[in-house]
C-alpha cells in the first residue's frame, strides 16, 4: 500500500501528460490540415470575388470551426514578396486604405466564420465591408509571368489551445506561403 501511495502521483502525472500531449498534437494537426485545405482552395480560386469566403468555409469544413480544443482568433490572407535577406514580407504596394492612402499592407483579416476584421472611415465601405477588403481578390494576379506574375500569398491562422487538464492556454500561429495558380497557361 505504501508503494502505491508513492508511485501513484508519478503514474498519474505521466498519464495526464501523455493525454494532454496527444490532444495538443491532434489540435495542431487539425489546424495544419485546415491551413493546407485553405491554401489549396485560395490558390485555385485566384481572383474569384468569393475566394476568401470559400477559403474560410473550406477551413471550417476541415475541422477548425468545430474543434473545441482550438479557438481560432483570426485568419489572415496577405500578399507577400520574397527577399533573400528578409524572407517573406508583407507587400506594401498596390493596396489602399478606405481613405485612398496608397502603400498600405495588402492584408485581409477575418474571424473564422468569415466576418471581416478591418475597419473603414469611408462611407462606401461601412455599408458592406465584404466588398471593400484591403486586398480584394480582383487585385490579385494569376498570370504565369511577365510584368505582373502570379501573387504569392501567406495564409495565417492565429489560434489558442487550452490544455483540458489544467485550463492553461497557449497561443500559436500556423502559416502557409504559396503562389496563386496561374490561369493563363
Amino acid at each position: 500500500m505504501v508503494e502505491f501511495a508513492l508511485c501513484a502521483p508519478i503514474v498519474f502525472a505521466i498519464l495526464f501528460g501523455v493525454i494532454n500531449g496527444g490532444l495538443f498534437m491532434y489540435a495542431k494537426s487539425a489546424v495544419a490540415r485546415a491551413a493546407n485545405v485553405g491554401s489549396v482552395t485560395l490558390a485555385a480560386a485566384g481572383v474569384d470575388p468569393n475566394a476568401d469566403q470559400a477559403t474560410l468555409t473550406a477551413m471550417q469544413k476541415a475541422g477548425v470551426g468545430a474543434n473545441s480544443l482550438v479557438n481560432v482568433q483570426w485568419v489572415k490572407v496577405e500578399k507577400v514578396n520574397y527577399s533573400s535577406s528578409l524572407g517573406y514580407q508583407t507587400d506594401m504596394t498596390g493596396c489602399k486604405d478606405s481613405f485612398g492612402n496608397p502603400n498600405q499592407p495588402c492584408v485581409n483579416q477575418y474571424q473564422i466564420d468569415g466576418t471581416p476584421m478591418w475597419t473603414y472611415g469611408g462611407a462606401a465601405c461601412t455599408a458592406d465591408p465584404y466588398h471593400c477588403p484591403p486586398w480584394p481578390p480582383s487585385a490579385r494576379s494569376v498570370h504565369a509571368g511577365g510584368a505582373n506574375p502570379a501573387s504569392f500569398v501567406r495564409l495565417t491562422i492565429h489560434y489558442t489551445f487550452v490544455f483540458p487538464a489544467t485550463g492553461k492556454s497557449f497561443t500559436f500561429d500556423e502559416a502557409q506561403v504559396f503562389r496563386l495558380e496561374p490561369k493563363d497557361l
